[in-house]
């Protein structure tokens, strides 16, 4: 027998929400869902899956961003429009001379640039200005805001298109050097360690983080404050939160071995409203349980573990 060579199955949210409903006898081959039965399952589906959120790490949702620090503030909100963070960014140096109170930079390279993208100018004062791009014409930039200061041939400029939302959790961050790209890691603190920071404006070199995750944004602490503006990016590792199931057609925001997890939990979670029995749904729950479980630790590291023999001559 020849094998498919095929590796595309998956369910879309209408189909998980009808397997768990078969899972409980609520719907069959000759019952579709009704309208009701699909609201609710859809409300059940997304409670269970952001209620999740704070069960593991989702390694499939973990990458990376790039905090632009300034030395106003040693606390970075991060929600989608406030601190200039973000996944990917270009760089470029300027080629023309500029002046304070100067709206038009010319570059190097336009690759990544776009009209309306955020764009930071490294002005001669290590100040970095930050505002839009207004217009494009050859090399020859337009910004949204006037210079503050002189910004000299070599300068860097950055650009990037969207800001971070607020992370579900921030796994380890790291300074990177803008004239080497050498990083060094920032250690982590806890919220009691922070607080308990006799002057968090210290300046320097940022040498710890801590962050808070708040309802609708994260905020992401420096200690030291930063000394610099443009000296270093804060390089960090990020877990995004799991996207909601909207529409009928919607993919799950996991690898497909989750699907058997999902559709059981779901079930569990719709029995009691169908009337299934105590004995019922706690054979249920046993086989949502081991199923998550099993997702979970199919997505843990295999990292290497080493044992090194102790030389001991009293042994």
């Amino acid at each position: 027998m020849a094998v498919s060579n095929l590796n595309e199955f998956t369910l879309v949210k209408n189909q998980i929400i009808k397997e768990a409903l078969r899972e409980i006898e609520a719907c069959s081959a000759d019952r579709e869902p009704t309208s009701n039965d699909l609201v609710i399952a859809s409300t059940k589906l997304n409670m269970m899956a952001k209620s999740w959120e704070n069960k593991s790490d989702y390694p499939w949702k973990r990458t990376e961003g790039f905090l632009f620090v300034n030395t106003s503030t040693n606390g970075y909100i991060l929600d989608g429009s406030t601190a200039h963070a973000t996944e990917n960014f270009d760089q470029t140096t300027t080629t023309v001379i500029a002046s304070s109170g100067a709206s038009l930079i010319t570059i190097s390279s336009t690759i990544g640039f776009v009209v309306g993208y955020n764009i930071g100018v490294v002005q001669d004062d290590s100040t970095i200005l930050w505002t839009t791009i207004t217009t494009i014409s050859g090399s020859d930039i337009t910004l949204n805001t006037t210079l503050t200061n002189g910004v000299a041939i070599g300068n860097k400029i950055y650009v990037y298109q969207t800001k971070i939302n607020k992370p579900q959790a921030i796994d380890s961050t790291r300074l990177s050097l803008t004239t080497s790209n050498l990083e060094t890691s920032i250690n982590s603190i806890d919220q009691l360690t922070y607080r308990n920071l006799s002057n968090k404006k210290t300046v320097g070199t940022p040498n710890q983080y801590y962050y808070e995750k708040l309802r609708s944004s994260g905020v992401l602490y420096l200690y030291q404050q930063p000394d610099s503006d443009s000296n270093y990016i804060i390089n960090f590792t990020f877990q995004k939160p799991l996207f909601d199931f909207n529409n009928p057609t919607d993919d799950a925001d996991f690898p497909v071995e989750w699907l058997s997890a999902l559709v059981k939990n779901l079930a569990y979670e719709l029995a009691r409203g169908y009337g299934k029995s105590s004995e019922f749904s706690e054979i249920l729950k046993r086989d949502a349980d081991n199923l998550f479980e099993e997702a979970i630790g199919a997505d843990k590291s295999n990292a290497s573990i080493y044992f090194q023999p102790v030389n001991n001559e009293n042994y």
